[in-house]
């Protein structure tokens, strides 16, 4: 029982640790389709067939189907005309996707040995790294200090964000010189490190 108990309260602890909400890391850890174009406009389905150089990393056996050598180089162009310009990005974005050879050598009437190599870009963050400096959009690990910032005095359960002598702090609120109670440690560090 002693055990059941113990093993309870330590899933229950484990399962309340997070960095950051569920959607950022969604965004984050998937992979973008890219590839060889025959890869990119079949879907990814072309994963089980092989005989492409973008099922390499997913499917090796697929090298087993060449029977010439190959070499392929694929640059991928992203335009999106909805997003907004910042950090001297423009709204199109050339990126370099794939790179890949295979080496097929007969080694008798009807077998061969083959030898590949592939780079595969998963996921292209270009757009996503050029975002960091931009504090007042409310990045996920800086969103409760500025929704703190926004209430504006600690009597409300905020505080008012000045930057004093090149560092960011909550003070009790507009016109005080006082730090607020409410400004916490994790406070600091997010209004600080994004600065």
């Amino acid at each position: 029982m002693k055990r059941t108990l113990l093993f309870a309260a330590m899933t229950l602890t484990c399962m309340s640790v997070a960095a950051q909400d569920t959607y950022e890391n969604a965004r984050m850890l998937g992979s973008d389709l890219n590839g060889t174009a025959r890869y990119v406009g079949m879907g990814g389905a072309l994963e089980a067939l092989g005989a492409d150089i973008s099922t390499i990393s997913t499917n090796p056996a697929g090298i087993g189907m060449f029977r010439r050598s190959n070499v392929s180089l694929s640059l991928g162009g992203v335009y999106q005309q909805d997003m907004n310009n910042f950090d001297d990005m423009s709204k199109t974005n050339i990126s370099f996707d794939q790179a890949g050879f295979v080496y097929a050598c007969r080694t008798g009437e009807s077998s061969y040995i083959n030898f590949a190599f592939n780079y595969h870009k998963n996921k292209n963050f270009d757009q996503v790294l050029s975002a960091t400096n931009v504090f007042q959009n409310e990045a996920s690990l800086n969103s409760n200090t500025i929704i703190k910032d926004n209430i504006g005095t600690d009597y409300s359960g905020g505080f008012s964000l000045r930057n004093d002598k090149g560092t960011w702090i909550g003070f009790r609120d507009n016109g005080s010189n006082e730090q607020a109670y409410t400004f916490t440690q994790l406070d600091e560090l997010y209004a600080n490190a994004v600065d």
